[in-house]
């Protein structure tokens, strides 16, 4: 099984949390802004090497949408 450094835009008290493993890793006052922040911090992790996912959630908890982005430059666009 791939491992992905797995990063999830997620509804907090004051806006928008980007965590990783169970931890805040940014907040953000928009969605927007967290899940731009998520996709910038997945190409972070492809550049050195490993793969990544961005998970969008609505403010239910549910998905929104996911990205995976893969080693391969050609998969960071």
């Amino acid at each position: 099984m791939v491992k992905h450094n797995i990063f999830h835009t997620v509804p907090g008290k004051k806006g928008w949390n980007v965590k990783e493993g169970g931890e805040i890793v940014s907040s953000h006052k928009t969605q927007k802004l967290g899940w731009a922040a998520a996709v910038k911090a997945c190409r972070a992790a492809c550049e050195t090497g490993r793969s990544s996912k961005a998970v969008l959630h609505r403010v239910d908890g549910s998905i929104r949408e996911e990205r995976l982005y893969d080693r391969s430059p050609s998969q960071l666009g």
